[in-house]
C-alpha cells in the first residue's frame, strides 16, 4: 500500500499536468480566434501537446522520489511553486513550436515573443524563488536542465528550418546540447545517478541564445532593412562566441568531474 505523502504527490503531478495541458490548448484556441485562423490547426495542435504532457507526467511519475528539498532532505507533498514554473516553461514548447512554424502564413510575431520572453523569464524566477524560500529540489534541478535544452532544441531545429539561422551557428548549437548529452550520459552510466548542475558560462550560453532567438524573429517584420540584417548577424557572431566559450568550459567541468571519480577509485576511503 502506497504511503499517503508519496499518493499526494502523484496527486500534485497528475493535477499540475492536466491543467496545464488544458491551458496550452485554451491558449492556442483563443490565438487561434483572436488572429482569425482557421481551427483545423487545432487538431494536430492537440494531439501533440497530450502526446508531451503525458511523456512529461511518465517522466515525472518514475521521478517522484526526487521530490525533495535537498537542504533538509523533507520529502514534498505536493508540487512546489519553483517546480510548477519550471513546468510551465516546459510545457509551452508544442505552442512555441507551433506558432513560429505559423509565422510565415499568420502575423503571431507579438504571440510569439510574448511566450518566448515569458519563457525565458521562468528561466529567472524559479530558481529564484526556490533559492529565497530554501526550497530547492533535486526534481528541480534536474528540470530546469531539461526545460531549458528542450527549449533550445526545438526553436533552433525550427528556426533552422526556417533559414532564421544560418548553419555554421546551428552545428555550434548541436554541438554544444550533444556534448551536454553525452556527457550526461556517461557520468550517469559510470556513477548511476543523475547530478544536475549548471555552471556560470552554461547559463550565459542559454540567456545568449535564447535572446538572439528573440531578436532574430524581427526578420519578420517587413520594413526590417538591411541594417536589422546586419545587427542580427552581428549578434549571431557575439552568441556563436559565447556559446564556443560555453563549451570549453563544459569540457572543463567534465575533466574536472573524471579526475574527482579517478581520485575516490585509488583512495575509496576518503
Amino acid at each position: 500500500m502506497p504511503k499517503k505523502g508519496s499518493a499526494r504527490i502523484v496527486l500534485s503531478i497528475i493535477t499540475t499536468i492536466v491543467v496545464y495541458a488544458i491551458f496550452q490548448i485554451v491558449l492556442f484556441f483563443v490565438i487561434l480566434i483572436v488572429n482569425r485562423i482557421p481551427l483545423r490547426n487545432i487538431i494536430l495542435f492537440s494531439v501533440v501537446t497530450l502526446f508531451v504532457h503525458a511523456a512529461l507526467l511518465m517522466f515525472l511519475f518514475m521521478s517522484r522520489e526526487s521530490f525533495y528539498i535537498e537542504e533538509t532532505k523533507t520529502k514534498l507533498d505536493s508540487v512546489n511553486i519553483a517546480n510548477r514554473i519550471t513546468l510551465a516553461r516546459i510545457s509551452t514548447l508544442p505552442t512555441i513550436l507551433f506558432l513560429i512554424m505559423m509565422l510565415r502564413e499568420y502575423r503571431l510575431l507579438v504571440w510569439v515573443l510574448v511566450i518566448i520572453v515569458l519563457a525565458f523569464l521562468t528561466d529567472l524566477l524559479d530558481g529564484k524563488i526556490s533559492r529565497s524560500l530554501h526550497q530547492v529540489t533535486r526534481i528541480g534541478r534536474i528540470l530546469d536542465s531539461v526545460s531549458d535544452y528542450s527549449l533550445l532544441t526545438v526553436i533552433s531545429i525550427v528556426y533552422f528550418y526556417f533559414d532564421l539561422l544560418p548553419t555554421w551557428f546551428f552545428i555550434i548549437v548541436l554541438f554544444r546540447l550533444f556534448f551536454q548529452a553525452t556527457g550526461m550520459a556517461v557520468f550517469l552510466v559510470i556513477e548511476k545517478r543523475v547530478r544536475p548542475e549548471t555552471s556560470f558560462m552554461g547559463k550565459v550560453a542559454i540567456a545568449t541564445t535564447m535572446i538572439l532567438y528573440a531578436i532574430e524573429l524581427f526578420r519578420f517584420i517587413p520594413v526590417a532593412g538591411r541594417i536589422t540584417e546586419i545587427a542580427v548577424s552581428v549578434c549571431e557572431y557575439a552568441a556563436g562566441a559565447v556559446l564556443v566559450a560555453s563549451v570549453a568550459d563544459k569540457a572543463y567541468y567534465f575533466y574536472r568531474r573524471a579526475q574527482g571519480l579517478l581520485a575516490e577509485k585509488k583512495n575509496p576511503s576518503a
